[in-house]
């Protein structure tokens, strides 16, 4: 059987402290739903896929655990500028 693999992307946002959060079953007290995010990291534990979700956030920063790797990417502006 093939390997689900899926990309996923979203921001502006902190998603590696939503990451953090999911997996430490902490829920976001900020929010007035259950986040996105959290949802996107049940789906892919629930179906075992290999997944890499991107969203960009001030820090250039990577977490990287079995099958998720979770990314901050900073927002490029005009001219190449960050």
């Amino acid at each position: 059987m093939k390997t689900k693999k899926i990309i996923f992307c979203t921001g502006p946002g902190n998603l590696i402290m939503d990451y953090e959060n999911w997996k430490s079953n902490i829920i976001t007290m900020s929010e007035t739903s259950i986040t996105l995010s959290s949802q996107i990291f049940d789906f892919i534990k629930n179906n075992n896929i290999d997944a890499w979700v991107i969203s960009y956030f001030n820090d250039n920063k990577i977490v990287s655990e079995r099958n998720i790797k979770v990314e901050h990417r900073r927002k490029r502006y005009p001219l190449g500028r960050y």
